[in-house]
């Protein structure tokens, strides 16, 4: 609805900003128990305004008085407060979220992924649409101005490692976010580009599906006759590996081999780790 209204809830997110002119930007998401909406006021500088913010924050509930419209930067309706007043009003907390769903499907809008599948070290900015299966091993996310979500994240498929990236909607970032976390792997369907930003390749994704992720295969020494390895550093010998001897020493045991020769640079520190464990 476009016009003056009148709402009063609890609040869920607040900011203040410094506009251009100097003045301080109140922002805060409002819940009434049916629904949240992006409130915005204005104080006459942004000092008062991280006064007002902190009174808002700490009321049981406000009411907001204003005009509601087409926020055309935001894309999304929202409501300009001329008056904010503290009430007592016993508002619900907002619903728990939603369990997840059966469907694989995380983001997009059907899980069968046609694109052609691409392994990372063959991928290049000409490949166009393309699509990957992988492991996350790292994420990261940023609120834009417009109030959605940039998710970025890198994608491990074997062979390479790629960042992805995904604009997520307001309602749904934190859901979608979570599940790709937690997902042991994705398959992922976008378009291969160059970040002008981070001037590197990566993939800007438009549909990301639940995946039982890359298969794990534990070397194996089949040789009947087992060598004697008489190199082998720890993580004790000076910036030149990260294994402990223990370790070392139960790989080389499922291995089959009898013995092993540990060469760190210059200390003995590993010895007594050594000692220990095949003391036990």
């Amino acid at each position: 609805m476009i016009g003056r209204v009148t709402l009063e809830g609890r609040i869920l997110t607040s900011d203040v900003r410094e506009t251009k002119s100097g003045k301080g930007m109140l922002i805060f998401d409002l819940y009434d128990g049916t629904g949240t909406i992006t409130i915005k006021s204005f104080a006459k500088d942004f000092a008062e305004g991280q006064e007002l913010i902190e009174k808002i924050k700490n009321a049981k509930a406000i009411k907001a008085i204003g005009k509601a419209g087409l926020d055309t930067y935001a894309g999304d309706v929202t409501v300009i407060a001329n008056t904010i007043i503290g009430t007592d009003a016993d508002i619900p907390e907002p619903p728990e979220e939603e369990e997840e769903d059966d469907t694989p499907l995380i983001l997009g809008v059907s899980e069968n992924i046609t694109d052609p599948l691409v392994k990372v070290q063959d991928l290049s900015v000409e490949d166009g649409k393309v699509s990957l299966q992988g492991e996350v091993i790292y994420t990261e996310d940023r609120t834009l101005k417009s109030g959605k979500t940039l998710f970025s994240f890198d994608l491990y498929d074997g062979t390479s490692t790629i960042t992805c990236k995904a604009f997520l909607d307001k309602d749904k970032a934190k859901k979608i976010m979570k599940r790709i976390k937690s997902a042991k792997g994705l398959k992922v369907a976008g378009t291969a580009q160059m970040d002008t930003f981070a001037n590197e390749l990566t993939v800007v994704a438009n549909t990301i599906v639940e995946w039982e992720g890359l298969k794990k295969t534990t070397r194996q020494d089949n040789s009947k006759v087992k060598r004697v390895e008489l190199h082998m550093h720890t993580q004790m010998s000076q910036m030149d590996a990260m294994t402990s001897a223990t370790d070392l020493i139960k790989r080389a045991m499922k291995w089959g081999m009898k013995s092993i020769a540990i060469t760190d640079h210059g200390v003995v520190q590993a010895f007594p780790e050594a000692h220990k464990l095949l003391r036990i």
